[in-house]
């Protein structure tokens, strides 16, 4: 096999475990008792995040073209990222004030 023939096989995979993240932390998020929750605070942060993944899987693949959303995945990235230090740091200040 080509190199050619192997990178879109491997961005195909991507968006298999793309879909797949998506529905298992969809589904954990569900699951979980309160939004204060760990496992639903974790899986908000995955589903953005997987969101913010998603244009940039489709324009590999060239299944559509979102070279305009490249920013958008890239301004959800930065949120996910932003939620996460905010879910670690407020747990991290309960844990430290008991």
């Amino acid at each position: 096999m080509s190199y050619q023939q192997i990178v879109p096989l491997l961005w195909n995979f991507s968006l298999a475990g793309a879909v797949f993240a998506f529905a298992l932390f969809t589904w954990l998020a569900v699951r979980a008792k309160t939004i204060r929750s760990l496992q639903f605070q974790l899986s908000a942060f995955m589903l953005i995040w997987v969101a913010g993944e998603v244009p940039l899987i489709f324009e590999a693949l060239n299944i559509a073209d979102l070279h305009a959303y490249y920013l958008f995945g890239g301004v959800l990235h930065t949120i996910s990222m932003v939620a996460f230090a905010a879910f670690i740091g407020y747990r991290w200040w309960h844990f430290t004030r008991r």
